[in-house]
């Protein structure tokens, strides 16, 4: 770096400045990046481990900086390690498209193998579960590539990566990317299934674009029953959609096509691998393509047809080449500079928010994925010393950084809102159905077990190329018993519908300043989120207390099961007759606190619906509603539920609280 400043221009924003160096950059094109996620179920001995059980015991040499997974650490090789449902995972820094990518990719993999397996205690083992495959997609054709590829490469893919055991393969177009989610595999097999999601993925985005050399090249499209996805949008492809089972006949299946006729498994694999192959061209090298070739040619077996010999072999992991450092590994460092320190306090693939600060004086700098290496050597070699002093030296103007349309471009910001909203919005599952919804968060269950069984559902089969436009978090705050105080606060007067200022507690520590704006009666309250199954024992206590030890910024997440086990600790030494008290979390932003009581012959059921804030942990409670009411009862009922509701909420979490994110099933602490 030969620049010892930046030029400012007369009276220019230092803003202005940043964005200036770092816009955005032009969008990435049709798997120009690639991406990989790999699940582990872990053992010890007969027994399946709860990895959000176990994530936070561990020396993870890393920072929770996710704004929407609080299980998350960004890891000092640029990797992520994170709890999906009860597995682990590992997520692997983007790798560009371009000769020597499989192996790349391959050698990222090695890299969290090996974390995962330092991290883990004695006795506990790891085996490898799922493989989730990523490619760069603009929007305007993410749902129809995604559409496009379960009938035209589908079949290949569950091929290259499916195990007789195997179900089948999710294709799903998530923000940015289409996400390919099968079997897991390593070795030469993941190169091979790299090679082809890549390729086919481009071939699909070509064909759609108007490339009529690449829609002929396309393989046949096949007569398949494919379903909408459960946990997230997309459509799940299972073994069996194409009539016969794929994985028990394997290279003989016949497939139907949608032109008519058959075709034999093997002879679509091969038209789909050369049809990816030439979609690939310059940008794969002999060796990204050797894997696929063999397993295509049948001179290395399918993976059902000689399943894996071992999850992670160390001999296997040893023969890697250590990939080279990333940058988004580079970011976890704190940077003092002159007047100022710079460290990373959110962060994405696609952006990292940094927090600059000067002698109280608190800015954020949000820099996108393309410019996040420029960047950091420029701040490293000084350059930007004087564009960051100058806008820590400027009172705060009110500039937020509060939504994910802002985060792709670099900008200057004198404060974060909500972190979860900077998360690129999902669409919700039901869209596949025909109703659009847009949701921020990521699956927290076995996903696959619930697309095998959802084969009853019908799907409106994808348009041809060119027809028509398109598209690990259930934590929440626990309160340990001994931070738990109690709260004088005024009694709530009736008349009506209750209007009065009431102090209630949800989720066995929030307090929340509640208006009751409603009381309804319903024959059965239904809550937001179906109860989570209880475990004889979780481990909120000690994520608690990890998170009240830390410095800022940090975060902390507990999921509902956690949840409900603190509110029952809460409620141990009260003498309230109180059943079945539980906390639920929804996709809109609220909460939710459901509990029974026995009022003569009936159980009654209550339900109160409230949002919430912080600093301090308040919110607005919308609405109580009472159900399980015979008529004779009704008005002791009411009386009585009035009094619960305020006997729940006379607790206290004291700790250090800023921010409160509710997302579904989840609700996320953050001490900034």
């Amino acid at each position: 770096m030969t620049a010892s400043f930046v030029p400012v221009r007369r009276r220019e924003d230092p803003g202005a400045v940043l964005r200036r160096l770092f816009g955005g950059g032009a969008p990435e094109g049709p798997a120009d990046l690639l991406g990989l996620e790999q699940e582990y179920r872990l053992r010890a001995g007969d027994e399946q481990l709860d990895f959000r059980r176990l994530i936070h015991r561990l020396p993870v040499p890393g920072r929770r900086l996710d704004p929407g997974d609080p299980n998350a650490y960004r890891l000092a090789w640029g990797g992520v390690l994170t709890a999906d449902g009860r597995e682990a995972e590992v997520a692997t820094p983007p790798v560009r498209r371009r000769p020597g990518f499989a192996r790349a990719i391959e050698s990222w993999a090695g890299a969290g193998r090996a974390e995962l397996k330092s991290l883990l205690p004695d006795g506990v083992r790891s085996e490898g579960y799922s493989t989730h495959l990523s490619a760069a997609m603009p929007a305007s054709l993410n749902e129809r590539v995604a559409a496009l590829h379960a009938r035209t490469f589908a079949a290949a893919q569950m091929l290259l990566m499916d195990g007789p055991a195997s179900p089948g393969l999710l294709v799903r177009p998530r923000p940015g990317r289409t996400e390919l989610c099968g079997e897991y595999v390593e070795g030469a097999r993941l190169r091979a299934a790299a090679a082809l999601a890549a390729g086919s993925l481009r071939a699909c985005a070509a064909a759609l674009r108007g490339d009529r050399a690449a829609l002929r090249a396309l393989p046949p499209p096949l007569r398949a029953s494919i379903v909408p996805a459960l946990a997230r949008f997309g459509w799940y492809v299972d073994r069996s959609a194409f009539g016969p089972d794929l994985h028990a006949t394997g290279r003989a299946t016949l497939l139907d096509r949608e032109a008519g006729g058959t075709i034999s498994a093997q002879a679509h694999l091969e038209l789909a691998w050369a049809a990816a192959r030439e979609a690939l061209g310059a940008s794969a090298s002999a060796a990204d393509l050797e894997a696929a070739d063999r397993l295509v040619a049948g001179l290395d077996p399918l993976p059902i047809e000689a399943p894996a010999r071992s999850t992670s072999p160390a001999a296997a992991v040893a023969r890697l080449v250590p990939p080279a450092p990333s940058v988004f590994g580079q970011i976890l460092a704190m940077r003092r500079r002159p007047g100022f320190t710079a460290v990373a306090c959110l962060a994405t693939w696609d952006f990292t928010v940094f927090e600059l600060a000067r002698d109280g004086r608190r800015a954020f700098a949000s820099i996108p994925r393309a410019s996040l290496g420029r960047f950091l050597r420029m701040l490293d070699a000084g350059v930007l010393d004087s564009v960051i002093a100058a806008y820590l030296a400027a009172p705060p103007a009110g500039r937020a950084l509060a939504a994910h349309a802002q985060t792709g471009a670099a900008g200057l910001y004198d404060a974060i809102g909500a972190p979860g909203e900077l998360a690129a919005p999902e669409r919700h599952p039901a869209a596949a159905l025909g109703v659009a919804t847009d949701r921020p968060g990521k699956r927290r269950e076995d996903e696959h077990a619930q697309e095998v069984g959802a084969q009853q559902v019908p799907v409106q089969e994808a348009r041809e190329p060119g027809s028509g436009d398109e598209s690990r978090r259930d934590e929440g705050p626990p309160t340990p018993r001994d931070a738990v105080r109690t709260a004088a606060r005024p009694r709530p007067s009736g008349g009506g519908v209750i209007g009065a200022l009431a102090r209630i507690v949800l989720v066995g520590g929030i307090i929340i300043a509640a208006v009751l704006a409603a009381l309804a009666f319903i024959p059965t309250p239904s809550p937001c989120t179906p109860d989570p199954a209880q475990p004889e024992q979780t481990f909120y206590l000690d994520e608690w207390n990890a998170f009240e030890d830390a410095r800022a910024p940090d975060q902390v997440g507990f999921d509902q099961a956690e949840v409900n086990e603190a509110l029952g600790d809460a409620l141990a030494d009260r003498d309230l007759p109180v059943r079945n008290a539980r906390a639920h979390f929804c996709a809109d932003g609220t909460a939710q606190l459901a509990f029974e009581f026995p009022l003569g012959p009936a159980s009654i059921q209550v339900l109160a619906k409230g949002r919430l804030s912080a600093p301090p942990v308040a919110a607005t409670l919308d609405e109580v509603q009472v159900g399980g009411l015979p008529t004779f009862l009704t008005d002791p009922a009411v009386e009585m539920a009035r009094d619960l509701v305020d006997e729940l909420t006379s607790y206290r979490l004291e700790g250090p609280i800023d921010r409160v994110v509710v997302r579904e099933n989840a609700v996320l602490l953050f001490n900034d």
